[in-house]
């Protein structure tokens, strides 16, 4: 009989998941940190996993990756949006990934990924929130 139970260590604990509710020009947005392997083999799962996806329409999610220079799409089928910051939290590049696509910076020290049309309001929410991005690295 083969036993599955090792499967239930790529499962992510939404209970330790780290992230942070801001308010930008009336929007609501999430800023999920992806910080263990787990974590960032789900991506865009994540928001699947925290119970939130219905209310999608309503609530903007960022999945941020401190510590990241490289960026692959396998798994979510939309295009995102990549910006890659540095230490300062300053977008040094910004890419469109598409599904089975990989993209990198290696000057970068961080990733953002996001929906395309939150592209340019995202930019403005990292200055804002410098202090709390900038912990991570």
């Amino acid at each position: 009989m083969v036993h599955f139970n090792f499967l239930f260590n790529f499962y992510p604990n939404i209970n330790n998941l780290l992230y942070k509710e801001i308010k930008l020009d009336g929007k609501k947005f999430i800023i999920i940190v992806a910080i263990s392997f787990i974590d960032r083999l789900w991506g865009w799962g994540l928001v699947n996993l925290m119970g939130i996806a219905k209310s999608m329409n309503k609530t903007h999610f960022l999945i941020f990756f401190p510590h990241t220079r490289i960026v692959h799409q396998f798994i979510y089928k939309k295009t995102i949006c990549l910006l890659f910051i540095n230490k300062q939290g300053v977008c040094i590049k910004s890419q469109c990934l598409q599904f089975r696509q990989i993209a990198w910076c290696f000057s970068a020290t961080g990733v953002f990924e996001c929906l395309v049309q939150n592209q340019e309001i995202v930019k403005s929410l990292i200055q804002q929130e410098m202090p709390f991005i900038t912990a991570f690295f």
